[in-house]
């Protein structure tokens, strides 16, 4: 048990430092800024969330099976992998200056520059992130997040009390700044440990980009799906409260569905491992995915629990704990997802995932579009689950 919980706890904290961290600020934000406040401010993080897995082209999924297979070499892998999003982010930077013209949620040079910066400085720490996660070193990096971590959730409660969301980019770009501060260094004492020099080559980038074309677009399509739903109801509602209350449903959801990410993550490596040695049967997938569903189930019941008592005690803080229960029924579904996309990544079908993603961003988009103005928060609920319960049938049937 012991040996258990230090193999996890290392991991815990990375995830929580990067991926969760963004959501702890929102989370604390929801508590101090107005609904109106906050709204926008969910509305903004899931343009970005959708921008940032576009720039990073699939470099983190990329970054842990290739430092599975490579775990000595992390620092070389970060010099070629932190270059895809900065060559992606270069080539697109003119989109990002006619987005200020058009729909989305930036309304001047300076907002497009900021998310711009972001994006460089976030990108490079999903993928400094996702190297270590599949070196399975993460116990050597646990000093350097924990106090960025606490430095960064200082600068943030100092910002949002001050300024309130006036102040939300430069916030989110200073936090990032930090941890990629604090990576570097850690992988620097990583090169000296291995003595290793190696540089990224031009061919080598270009069979990198070409690699991470297939993640990236699966990816992306799934991140596209998970937001689009509030960005939808954030165009076509017409009050700030029911933005704010499916935006609250969501956030909370993150939470459950962090802790079944951190257990994935930390599958992944293996399987990727086993699966090239030929080590993996029937017997041993068959139990990888009973502990998933069991996860999954287990999770689901303690959330919803959680979220009733709290909505009976303190009823007046929290909004959108209905549709944060219906949600939640989606978690083993999403796990079993989440089981076949791995088997998907560690077997090289990069276009299958693609295509199972696409045909569930299609079904959505239309059934959205049908709505149009009479969407609703329960409209999209029920959609959505249509949704995940459709890719779960494609995820079974393209694994057979």
């Amino acid at each position: 048990m012991d040996r258990l919980l230090k193999s996890y706890i290392p991991i815990y904290i990375l995830i929580i430092g990067i991926q969760g961290f963004p959501i702890i600020l929102q989370v604390l934000s929801y508590f101090i800024l107005t609904k109106s406040e906050f709204a926008n401010i969910r509305s903004i993080e899931s343009f970005i969330a959708i921008s940032l897995m576009y720039v990073v082209w699939g470099a983190p999924t990329l970054a842990i099976k290739l430092a599975a297979l490579n775990k000595k070499y992390i620092y070389s892998l970060a010099l070629k992998l932190v270059t895809i999003p900065l060559i992606i982010i270069t080539i697109s930077a003119p989109i990002y200056f006619v987005a200020n013209s058009l729909y989305f949620y930036l309304h001047s040079n300076l907002d497009i520059l900021l998310v711009t910066i972001f994006l460089v400085f976030a990108s490079s720490n999903r993928i400094f992130s996702a190297l270590i996660q599949g070196s399975a070193s993460a116990n050597i990096f646990v000093t350097r997040i924990t106090a960025s971590y606490l430095i960064c959730l200082s600068i943030f409660l100092f910002s949002i009390y001050h300024f309130k969301n006036a102040w939300w980019l430069y916030c989110r770009i200073t936090c990032e700044l930090i941890f990629v501060i604090f990576f570097l260094n850690g992988l620097h004492r990583f090169e000296n440990r291995t003595e290793n020099k190696d540089k990224a080559s031009s061919e080598q980038l270009i069979v990198l980009l070409k690699n991470g074309f297939a993640i990236n677009s699966a990816l992306l399509v799934r991140s596209i799906i998970d937001n689009m739903p509030l960005l939808i109801l954030s165009k076509y509602s017409l009050t700030h409260n029911e933005v704010a209350n499916f935006g609250a449903a969501t956030l909370y959801l993150t939470f459950p569905a962090l802790v079944c990410g951190i257990y994935s993550q930390k599958k992944m490596p293996e399987i990727i491992q086993a699966n090239e040695k030929r080590y993996l049967n029937k017997v041993d997938l068959f139990k990888i995915r009973k502990t998933f569903l069991a996860l999954g189930v287990s999770i689901t019941i303690v959330f919803i629990v959680i979220l009733f008592i709290a909505d009976v005690f303190i009823k007046n803080l929290l909004i959108g704990v209905v549709p944060a229960m219906l949600l939640a029924l989606l978690m083993p579904i999403k796990q079993l997802s989440l089981f076949y996309g791995m088997l998907f990544i560690a077997n090289d079908k990069f276009k299958a995932t693609v295509i199972q993603n696409l045909i569930e961003l299609s079904a959505l988009i239309i059934s959205l579009l049908l709505i149009g103005k009479s969407t609703t928060s329960h409209i999209i609920i029920a959609i959505y689950i249509a949704s995940i319960i459709g890719l779960l049938y494609c995820f079974i049937f393209g694994n057979r």
